[in-house]
């Protein structure tokens, strides 16, 4: 049991130094083969609330069916655009789950 207290201890350290460190990015394009690991999540309380907490967010099924959609309609507009003309093409995004 201790070492899993160890990766838990790690894990949260790691995570917040990625956090602090990533948190002011914004409309970073993703690159080929850029691979997405996410959680929803949610906080809960106000910012200077001492009992302000983190839950995990159970709203998965609702926020891929609209990421599926918008990359529904992403693919209709390459498709009707120039761009497929001139040989570009653009491969969607599927949106599932790597596991389970």
């Amino acid at each position: 049991l201790d070492s899993l207290r160890l990766v838990r201890e790690h894990g949260i350290e790691q995570f917040l130094a990625v956090f602090h460190r990533c948190q002011h990015i914004e409309g970073d394009s993703f690159k080929w083969g850029d691979e997405v690991e996410h959680g929803i999540f949610s906080l809960v309380g106000g910012a200077d609330d001492v009992y302000r907490s983190v839950r995990v967010a159970l709203r998965s099924p609702e926020v891929l069916a609209e990421l599926r959609a918008v990359e529904g309609r992403v693919e209709e507009l390459a498709k009707a655009s120039h761009a497929e003309r001139s040989g570009f093409t653009c491969t969607p995004c599927t949106w599932m789950p790597e596991y389970g």
